[in-house]
């Protein structure tokens, strides 16, 4: 996925999505943009593969900030370039790859010592 084309694109919506109701809602970040690959328009709704749900709105504002914006409401869509359909605005850096990838071994550790 890092190794993607990108195109420009134009964000139509973002926000944070809420559900679950009460005190214990749960918060995402929500984006709708359009993109062109080889003239063919196409939608997408995708932030980034590893969407954060929270409790609160900040850590999803915080995700939308790494987005790239250029003029006006245009941003860098990545898609895929076999399924040009399937596309995000953020893909992951390798940094925060390591960092998911720490964050499960530490869990399997863990689980593997309470045994």
């Amino acid at each position: 996925m890092r190794r993607w084309p990108h195109t420009l694109g134009r964000l139509l919506e973002e926000g944070v999505s809420g559900y679950g109701g009460g005190g214990d809602g749960m918060y995402a970040a929500r984006v709708k943009y359009e993109y062109s690959v080889d003239g063919v328009l196409h939608t997408g709704a995708n932030l980034s593969p590893f969407m954060v749900q929270a409790t609160g709105t900040r850590m999803a504002k915080w995700q939308m900030t790494g987005i790239q914006r250029h003029q006006g409401n245009g941003v860098t869509v990545f898609y895929s370039p076999r399924r040009p359909h399937k596309s995000y605005l953020i893909v992951p850096s390798l940094r925060g790859i390591a960092g998911l990838f720490l964050l499960f071994a530490s869990v399997i550790v863990v689980m593997w010592l309470a045994i």
